[in-house]
């Protein structure tokens, strides 16, 4: 956690108390050899892995910082976070995000997306993307014509995605260096809205879950209410 009333920069975790396999590049971020915030991050993501049972890490070339997980000073440790980004050395993925291009999305416009898609669209590309922000054409605001968009008149780079390179990317995500098998399905990342909640009890009924795994779904307490 971040010191605010000090200024010191400290992470309540000892990594060496802490049962989780590091790769040989670890230790030394864990001394601060890349930047303060490297160091302090690695140990949050080491308590957190060891808090829920993992037991290696995976390497990222870029990460998403989320002040909603510190409790009630989010805001103050976003802004001693970036204090410290700007006071290191070493603060390239912070300055690689702030020069990505925003990317156009196009052929999606024969769909009827509502709100629970832009969502769980909007939350998926927030946190595995480096990009500031998108564009759906014909689909969000800002973009109703491709034009809309593109600075200057310049014509923008074409990128074509088909569902090999999402099943690449997919596979990419979810591995490890073992098969494990699966013991929760969770629901609801980001929150689950009441259509959400309704769609999965239509897909789940007449289904029979297993003993060993668990089954659960997340959304905030009005949703909840209502669902009940």
């Amino acid at each position: 956690m971040l010191n605010t009333t000090s200024g010191d920069a400290t992470a309540a975790v000892d990594p060496n108390k802490c049962n989780i396999q590091l790769n040989d590049s670890d230790p030394a971020m864990l001394d601060g050899a890349d930047s303060e915030p490297a160091r302090i991050s690695l140990k949050i993501i080491i308590r957190m892995a060891d808090i829920m049972g993992a037991r290696e890490l995976m390497d990222v070339c870029q990460a998403h910082t989320d002040g909603a997980w510190y409790g009630p000073g989010p805001v103050a440790f976003g802004k001693d976070f970036v204090t410290l980004a700007a006071n290191s050395k070493n603060v390239g993925g912070l300055s690689e995000s702030m020069q990505s291009l925003i990317p156009v999305i196009l052929g999606l416009e024969h769909l009827q997306l509502n709100n629970d898609d832009f969502k769980a669209f909007s939350a998926a590309f927030a946190t595995s993307s480096s990009a500031p922000m998108f564009h759906m054409l014909n689909l969000t605001s800002e973009a109703p014509p491709l034009e809309a968009v593109c600075c200057y008149g310049i014509a923008p780079q074409d990128i074509d995605v088909d569902w090999k390179d999402l099943d690449t990317i997919w596979d990419e995500f979810n591995h490890g260096s073992e098969p494990r098998r699966i013991d929760l399905i969770s629901f609801g990342n980001p929150h689950f809205s009441l259509r959400e909640i309704k769609e999965a009890a239509k897909l789940s009924q007449g289904r029979i879950k297993k003993d060993n795994f668990a089954v659960i779904v997340t959304c905030c307490s009005a949703q909840y209410s209502v669902a009940l």
